[in-house]
């Protein structure tokens, strides 16, 4: 099954996940997109290769640590992509959201699609009971213009 990826403003209601990349910066400052309590209770602090995921309706919410904003690399992302791919790849369509950070755009969102390809693949040719991926589309949050597009695709 071919997967691509969509740039798009916001995470569609058709995606199955929606999944944020956060920095320990928006945890501290109540910005992470789910309510600091709970993420306190779930001991979810954003650092690297933490991860906090919760039902809302008939999907599923996840942030994802990717430690301090100002030591974020595109390696950092491209681990945390490949994280994602491997933990929602039961789902057909997810939608990622990328953290605020001084990152080049382009290479942040290169990053998080080259991860996503890699987490993904599984070799399944000698396994009898392998399964392959269901993941299919991923939208990407922050930008549907062509050149957005373009970079991701």
């Amino acid at each position: 099954m071919a997967l691509t990826f969509h740039a798009v403003r916001s995470i569609p209601k058709a995606a199955k996940a929606s999944v944020s990349l956060v920095t320990t910066d928006a945890v501290d400052d109540g910005t992470a997109g789910a309510p600091k309590a709970q993420l306190e209770a779930a001991g979810f602090e954003g650092k690297v290769g933490q991860t906090h995921s919760w039902p809302d309706g008939g999907r599923v919410r996840a942030l994802v640590g990717v430690g301090s904003a100002e030591k974020l690399t595109t390696d950092g992302i491209r681990r945390a992509a490949a994280s994602i791919a491997r933990s929602f790849g039961r789902h057909a369509r997810i939608g990622v959201a990328l953290p605020p950070s001084e990152l080049d755009a382009t290479a942040a969102r290169q990053a998080l699609a080259e991860g996503i390809r890699l987490g993904s693949y599984k070799f399944l040719t000698y396994k009898s009971e392998g399964k392959p991926t269901k993941l299919a589309r991923v939208d990407v949050a922050g930008g549907s213009g062509a050149r957005n597009q373009k970079i991701i695709a």
